[in-house]
């Protein structure tokens, strides 16, 4: 719908605006003119500071507003203006985009929450599949659609990528630049390398990788190079912490709340890497933002380290991480299949947690993966930069960076 404005009015500290759809927005000076969309304030490219607007008045009052016979724009003019002449300039498609009363913020959060709305309880519990040939053949709509299944859902699985080494880094760099972590570009996952924990042949419990970081892995690619069918076991298993978390608000409220305020803490000493790593990090397992919404979850019990929490805490923090880890484990929630060669597995390590079934090699058969990382808000941005090029309307998603925008 084109949104053109039908009225405004100037009262007290803010500018009140009447669409053309019946709908009022309550836009206050001093956020008017922080975001002026005049060509002075936002010359077309980002970190351009042309006015310390921490100066201005504490309070603003408008001078002068207008708006063009269409109703497509509106001119505000405020006294104590800090640049000499200055009139603060919007669109009115972009001012209705951000208007902030409840219904509209309301309905942003819901349209950009697609991880509720694909989650384990209502998903279908299938990793979805994209064939490699369809890289090379149209990378611009084969990446696009790589993104979207892990966006959504995610997980995606790349079938029939060459086994060759280093070769899933070319799939990772086609969706972001790699990052770098104690573990470098690349990791091996076989039975050699013992510096991995994946290489240990009994079961690997659910976990996101990298938790001992400030800011955990983005999203994880695994590239099955051999897997011999003499191997038993090793099947891979991904669930979906955030629909858990949920499921655990449900279920037990007091639970939730406990390790929604009482930190955990994750730690990672590992000196005899090929990248030594010294790391230690606190976080809540389930962080909440300002709306209340699950904006991320944190769980690794390989990286657990030390609680370091008040006394009060340290009873109904560990009930409440049994019943979080109950949740986790129930299979009704789990995605559960073998990787074959030549299978590239993305998965968004800040929202699936990954794990392993127990691996049975009495007769001495080879398993060899090979991982890697890239920057979550990366990949994000060339799934968002791919629906423009293509012409696909997309909202910008809910990804499980720590925000539900």
């Amino acid at each position: 719908m084109k949104f053109t404005i039908a009225s405004a009015c100037a009262e007290d500290k803010l500018v009140k605006v009447t669409w053309n759809d019946g709908h009022t927005s309550r836009f206050y000076n001093k956020w008017l003119r922080y975001y002026c969309c005049c060509k002075t304030c936002k010359p077309g490219y980002k970190a351009t500071y042309v006015a310390d607007l921490t100066t201005l008045p504490d309070v603003l009052t408008v001078a002068k507003v207008v708006v063009d016979k269409k109703g497509e724009a509106i001119n505000v003019e405020i006294n104590g203006e800090i640049i000499p002449g200055h009139v603060i300039q919007y669109d009115s498609q972009w001012l209705r985009q951000h208007c902030y009363c409840d219904a509209c913020l309301d309905d942003l959060i819901d349209k950009r929450d697609v991880i509720s709305k694909n989650g384990a309880s209502v998903g279908d519990l299938t990793v979805r599949e994209v064939e490699y040939q369809n890289l090379l053949d149209d990378p611009d709509r084969t990446i696009f659609r790589i993104c979207e299944e892990v966006i959504l859902r995610g997980c995606c699985l790349v079938k029939n990528v060459p086994c060759e080494d280093n070769k899933s880094l070319e799939v990772v760099r086609m969706l972001a630049p790699i990052t770098e972590t104690c573990f470098g570009v690349r990791f091996d996952v076989d039975f050699s390398n013992s510096q991995h924990g994946n290489n240990n042949p009994t079961l690997l419990p659910f976990h996101m990788d990298c938790t001992a970081y400030e800011q955990p892995a983005g999203f994880f690619f695994l590239h099955c190079l051999r897997f011999d069918e003499t191997i038993r076991g090793g099947e891979s298993k991904l669930t979906d912490l955030f629909d858990a978390a949920e499921t655990l608000r449900k279920e037990s409220p007091e639970h939730f709340k406990t390790l929604s305020e009482v930190p955990a803490s994750w730690d990672t000493y590992s000196h005899h890497l090929s990248h030594p790593a010294h790391l230690e990090h606190q976080k809540c397992h389930i962080e909440l933002d300002y709306f209340d919404k699950i904006v991320a979850v944190n769980w690794s019990p390989g990286l657990v380290g030390p609680l370091r929490i008040k006394e009060k805490d340290v009873e109904r923090f560990y009930k409440a991480r049994t019943k979080f880890s109950e949740i986790i484990n129930r299979e009704e929630n789990q995605i559960v299949f073998r990787l074959q060669a030549g299978d590239v597995i993305v998965v968004n390590n800040r929202r699936v947690a990954h794990a392993r079934t127990k691996i049975d090699n009495k007769d001495g058969g080879e398993r060899h993966l090979q991982g890697s990382y890239a920057n979550i808000d990366d990949v994000r941005s060339k799934y968002m930069q791919l629906a423009a090029k293509l012409g696909i309307d997309v909202v910008q998603p809910k990804i499980g960076n720590r925000c539900s925008f």
